[in-house]
C-alpha cells in the first residue's frame, strides 16, 4: 500500500485493499458459462422454423437427429448444462420413461411427440441446411441428454428430439428468465433457482481451491455426490443454526435460498473453512445424540441443529474459544488441536443431550418437536441449559470448552 492508501485508511472506517491484499481473498471461479466453439445440428429433411422478438433475441424451433444433440460437447462432464439449475436427477419417472422408449425401437420415430425438448442457449446462430451455433449452453434438457448418452447404444437414426434454439447476446438476465421458465418438467426448488448464484458458484470454487481433505461444495441437485462432499442445503442449515441462531427454522429449506439467503450466505465471514468445520463440528454431535435415549427425538431433525444453536451459544461465553474459531483455517490445519477441539464438541453435545433427556422423556414430557419450532420456547430451554453448564464451571464441576484444546 503507497502512501495514499496509508492516508486514506488512517482517516475512515472504511477498509483499505491493496493488490496484494485483493490477490490474496480474490477466488477464481473458472466454470465458464457456455460450451466455446460450434456445433451443427442437420435440418435439410425438415427445416426450421424462425422467430425474431425485436432485436433482444431470435427463436429457431428444429427437431434433428439425437445423434447431432449427443455430439454437443460437455455432456459427460456435465459443463455444458453450466447454466442449468439442475442436472440429471437419477431414476425419475420421466427418466425412466425415457429408457423406455428407448428400448422399443419402434417408438423412436415418435419420440419428439412424447418429449418435451430441449432448450439451448447460444451466441450466435448460421441458418441453413445445417443449423450451426457458436458457444452454447444447454438450459433445459440435462436429464434427457444425460440418460440419452447413458444409452447411446439405442439411440437410432430414427429417433429426433425437438429444440428450440435461442439467440442471445449479452443479456444473461433474459437468458436467466428463460431457463427458469423452460425448467418445468420437475418442479424448481429455491434452491435451484440459486444454483447458478454468484455466492454458490464462488463457494463450489473456493472449495475446489482449497482442496482441504478433498472436500467438495455441491450446489446443484444431480451433481455426483460421491466422496467428501457437502451440500449447499445442508451448508445453509448449519449456518442459520450457528451464526444465524434460528434452529427452530432448519426444517424451512426455503427460507435458506429464500428470504434468508443474504443473511446465511452473503457475510463476509462464510467461506468454506467456516463451512467445513460446522460440518465437522455437526459429526460429532450426531455421535452424542444416542445420549438421548429415545430414538425418535434422536432421529427428528431439529435436534441437531438444536444442540448446535446450543453449543455456539455457550462458545459465545468463552473468550479464548471465540479467538480460536474466529479463523477456521488455521484450527482445521492443526490437526491436534482440531481433534481436541471437536473431541469438546461431542462433550458438550452429550452433556445437552442429558438435559434434553430430562426435558422430553418421561410421564410429564412436553411434545419436543412443538418445543423444538418454537423460536421462544428454543432460546429458553437453550438459556437454562447453558445457565446450568456455567454454573457447574463455577462449581469447578464442569470447565469451559477451551480449557481442553485452547
Amino acid at each position: 500500500m503507497d502512501e495514499n492508501g496509508v492516508r486514506a485508511a488512517a482517516a475512515t472506517d472504511i477498509a483499505i485493499f491493496d493488490r496484494n491484499a485483493i490477490a490474496d481473498r480474490y477466488i477464481e471461479i473458472d466454470a465458464p458459462d457456455v460450451v466455446e466453439g460450434t456445433a451443427e445440428f442437420d435440418v435439410s429433411d425438415n427445416g426450421f422454423l424462425e422467430f425474431a422478438a425485436g432485436d433482444k433475441a431470435k427463436l429457431y424451433l428444429i427437431t434433428a437427429k439425437a445423434e447431432d444433440f449427443l455430439k454437443l460437447k460437455g455432456i459427460a462432464d456435465g459443463s455444458l448444462f453450466a447454466q442449468n439449475v439442475r442436472l440429471s436427477l437419477g431414476n425419475t419417472k420421466v427418466n425412466k420413461d425415457i429408457v423406455k422408449t428407448l428400448s422399443d425401437q419402434a417408438k423412436h420415430l415418435f419420440f419428439p411427440m412424447y418429449h418435451n425438448g430441449i432448450t439451448i442457449i447460444c451466441k450466435s446462430v448460421e441458418a441453413g441446411d445445417a443449423l450451426k451455433i457458436t458457444d452454447y449452453v444447454v438450459v433445459n434438457g440435462a436429464q434427457s441428454l444425460t440418460v440419452l448418452n447413458r444409452h447411446r447404444g439405442r439411440v437410432s437414426d430414427d429417433l429426433r428430439l425437438v429444440a428450440k434454439i435461442i439467440e442471445i447476446e449479452g443479456d444473461d438476465e433474459f437468458a436467466r428468465e428463460i431457463t427458469l421458465a423452460s425448467n418445468n418438467q420437475n418442479a424448481i426448488k429455491p434452491r435451484d433457482q440459486r444454483s447458478t448464484n454468484i455466492l454458490q458458484t464462488r463457494l463450489e470454487a473456493e472449495f475446489r481451491q482449497i482442496g482441504f481433505e478433498g472436500y467438495r461444495y455441491i450446489i446443484k441437485r444431480g451433481q455426483d455426490e460421491a466422496g467428501n462432499v457437502i451440500i449447499n442445503e445442508e451448508a445453509g442449515r448449519l449456518l442459520m443454526a450457528y451464526d444465524l441462531r434460528e434452529p427452530w427454522s432448519c426444517h424451512q429449506i426455503y427460507k435458506v435460498f429464500d428470504e434468508k439467503y443474504a443473511e446465511v450466505f452473503g457475510r463476509p465471514v462464510v467461506n468454506a473453512w467456516r463451512i467445513i468445520l460446522l460440518s465437522k463440528m455437526m459429526v460429532k454431535i450426531e455421535e452424542s445424540l444416542p445420549t438421548i435415549g429415545f430414538v425418535p427425538i434422536q432421529r427428528y431433525r431439529l435436534t441437531r441443529y438444536f444442540l448446535l444453536y446450543a453449543i455456539s451459544r455457550l462458545l459465545e461465553e468463552d473468550d479464548a474459544a471465540q479467538h480460536i474459531l474466529s479463523t477456521p483455517m488455521a484450527l482445521l490445519e492443526d490437526g491436534e488441536r482440531l481433534e481436541r477441539y471437536l473431541n469438546t464438541v461431542r462433550t458438550v453435545a452429550a452433556r445437552y443431550c442429558v438435559d434434553l433427556r430430562e426435558e422430553f422423556v418421561g410421564a410429564e414430557a412436553q411434545d419436543y418437536k412443538s418445543v423444538l419450532k418454537s423460536p421462544t420456547q428454543v432460546q429458553e430451554m437453550e438459556s437454562r441449559f447453558r445457565k446450568s453448564y456455567m454454573y457447574d464451571v463455577a462449581r469447578d464441576r464442569e470447565k469451559l470448552p477451551s480449557a481442553d484444546f485452547a
